[in-house]
């Protein structure tokens, strides 16, 4: 979608040409992208990994630039918790920053058993963390 394209994937790609992102956050999210354009069942479900853990790295790239510590095994939500409690984000950002990890988590980060995954929201997820790649670089030093 062209509008999707213009107001949340472009500025996340604005974002990641800063150096500071251009390592994890970057390689996560070119990758998800990638299997988004693939578009097999397996491509779509590492596209919601990927787009999660880019979030989870942008996350963990503001908090290294600002010197606050934060645990090699902390979550997505450990790590939002640390930027709300440093002051860096209002509780009230809690779902447009956590959206990307929660579809990972229960669709594309775990076994599905028998039936393969289906993951319809693969494009919705990559908007998402677009969105929150971007908000996220704001909040660089």
């Amino acid at each position: 979608d062209q509008e999707v394209e213009t107001q949340a994937i472009r500025p996340a790609l604005s974002a990641l040409t800063d150096p500071r992102f251009a390592g994890g956050v970057k390689t996560e999210f070119d990758t998800a992208r990638q299997e988004l354009a693939l578009g097999s069942p397996t491509a779509l479900s590492q596209c919601l990994q990927q787009a999660g853990s880019a979030v989870e790295s942008a996350m963990k790239v503001v908090l290294d630039e600002r010197g606050i510590a934060y645990g090699p095994a902390d979550t997505a939500q450990r790590l939002f918790t640390i930027l709300r409690d440093q002051g860096l984000v209002e509780n009230n950002m809690e779902r447009l920053i956590l959206a990307p990890a929660t579809p990972r988590n229960q669709r594309g980060g775990h076994g599905a058993g028998a039936v393969a995954h289906v993951v319809e929201v693969a494009e919705a997820v990559l908007a998402s963390a677009a969105v929150s790649i971007a908000y996220l670089h704001k909040l660089l030093p």
